[in-house]
């Protein structure tokens, strides 16, 4: 079974909100580091774009990913479509089939019915003709 849309949501969002703490984290030992002389300007341009490279990153994948889950809300709503109307078309054969044993039974039934009215009128010829003979 596929996963809810809205859990699946969910943990992407959860995921991006651990990683914004853990870049908040970072930016503050940065700063920390910074204030206390311990790191070079370079060094602080190196680290801060690969903070923004990741910010980047995992934008990118948010969106990406909010993209895939649309999709596949997309194609759950196509596939269902399709089995409904899959599911309308049976109905309607299973309904057919239906009423054509009915028809068929009908059909013996007269066949039947028409077998023996022809049956009883030639006994009923035959009886007529006899005494007709006989007179």
């Amino acid at each position: 079974m596929p996963p809810r849309p809205g859990s699946y949501s969910q943990g992407i969002a959860q995921d991006f909100s651990k990683t914004i703490e853990y870049t908040d984290k970072l930016i503050g030992e940065l700063l920390e580091q910074l204030r206390d002389g311990q790191i070079s300007f370079t060094e602080l341009r190196t680290e801060l774009n690969q903070l923004i490279s990741n910010v980047k990153d995992l934008s990118h994948n948010f969106r990406s990913n909010e993209q895939r889950a649309n999709d596949q809300n997309t194609q759950i709503v196509l596939l269902n479509a399709k089995l409904t109307s899959v599911e309308i078309e049976l109905n309607k054969i299973k309904e057919e089939q239906r009423e054509n044993s009915k028809e068929e039974k009908s059909g013996k039934w007269q066949m039947t019915i028409a077998l023996i009215s022809g049956g009883l009128g030639l006994i009923s010829s035959v009886i007529v003709a006899v005494l007709s003979l006989a007179h």
